[in-house]
């Protein structure tokens, strides 16, 4: 998995209530031959977010250390059509999948095992 450049902000207001979100959302944007890509992600202020590519697939990997869950959402990379997702919310699940000591894992770890689970 390589990092992609990418850069993460608001979503806009009229882009969320058309989509039926009623919640401040997040977007992240990347860039495929000069065709800016911006997709939706479960991603909030406080998140740490990294981005990384493995051949056609964009892994978007959240994780809040203080609230204790991780997620991992994949996209299609030369068009941002999703391809799945995973949210590990509760403290058993991120033990079970990541293990105990989750937290001094870095991000592109936590992508990889987590890309295993991706339904």
């Amino acid at each position: 998995m390589k990092r992609v450049s990418h850069y993460i902000e608001d979503e806009s207001y009229e882009s969320q209530s058309t989509a039926g979100r009623y919640h401040p959302g997040r977007v992240t944007t990347w860039t495929v031959r000069g065709k800016k890509i911006t997709v939706p992600i479960g991603a909030g202020r406080g998140d740490d977010v990294e981005m990384f590519r493995d051949g056609d697939w964009v892994y978007v990997v959240v994780v809040r250390y203080s609230l204790g869950y991780a997620g991992l959402e994949v996209f299609e990379y030369q068009t941002g059509e999703p391809r799945g997702e995973i949210f590990l919310q509760v403290d058993y699940q991120v033990e079970e999948i990541l293990g105990r000591n989750w937290e001094q894992k870095s991000l592109r770890w936590i992508a990889k095992v987590l890309s295993n689970y991706v339904e």
